[in-house]
This record gives structure tokens, sequence and C-alpha cells, in this order.
């Protein structure tokens, strides 16, 4: 991953900015140990059920609980993705969290801990 991550379309800037922010050694460790801490058969499994699945929109009207949808401002077609899940979940509300991509907690963890707290003041009114 680290080898290919120079050259990857996909990464965003705020995964970067991350990786100057932490040092190369620090982030990529993380990375490694995250990687290897996951269980090689469900991973696979993981992915196929990603590919094989329904699509679960039909059934976000089912939610009944107090929703918060967070995604990063620079997470490619995740953004779209979230506002789907704010739409069609009822009552539901999404935090695009400015200055982040895959990775809001750690990208932006101020913007990313507030929206939180704004959910659970809405919901339980208190902090």
């Amino acid at each position: 991953m680290r080898e290919r991550a120079g050259a990857d379309a996909l990464r965003t800037e705020a995964d970067r900015r991350l990786e100057r922010e932490w040092g190369a050694e620090r982030y990529w460790e993380r990375h490694r140990e995250r990687f290897c801490a996951v269980d090689p058969e469900a991973y696979a499994g993981l992915g196929r059920e990603l590919i094989e699945q329904e699509p679960l929109v039909p059934r976000l009207g089912e939610v009944r609980c107090p929703t918060l949808v967070l995604v990063g401002e620079g997470d490619g077609h995740f953004v779209a993705e979230a506002e789907i899940l704010a739409k069609e979940i009822p009552g539901a509300r999404r935090a695009v969290i400015p200055d982040a991509g895959h990775q809001p907690q750690l990208e932006n963890p101020g913007a990313w801990l507030a929206a939180i707290r704004e959910h659970l003041i809405r919901v339980r009114g208190d902090a």
C-alpha cells in the first residue's frame, strides 16, 4: 500500500496531509497494524458481501433510531451516498466534515467530534 500510495489517484488530500502531520513512519505503521489485525477470512467474506448483497436503500425507511450520517467532504462518491442515506432514513441528518476524506475522525477530529456532540445534544438533550 505504501509503495503505491504516491500514485493512488483515489487518495485524498486530507489523507496525504495526515501522513505529513503524523510522519510517514507513524502513519504507515498504523495502517500496517490495522491491516494485519484483520482476519483474512472475514475480510474475504466482507468483500463478497459488498459485491453480492441486495441493495438496502429500499429498507432504509425502516430505521427507527436517531441517525447521523458522517462523511468527509473529500470522500469521493461516498458524499453522494451519504446524501442518499440521510434522505432515506427518517429524521436522519448528514454532517459533511470539511478538510477530510475517508477518515474524518483522524483528518479533522475537531469537526468530527463537534458533529457527534451536536447529534447527541439533539437526540438526548445533553452533551
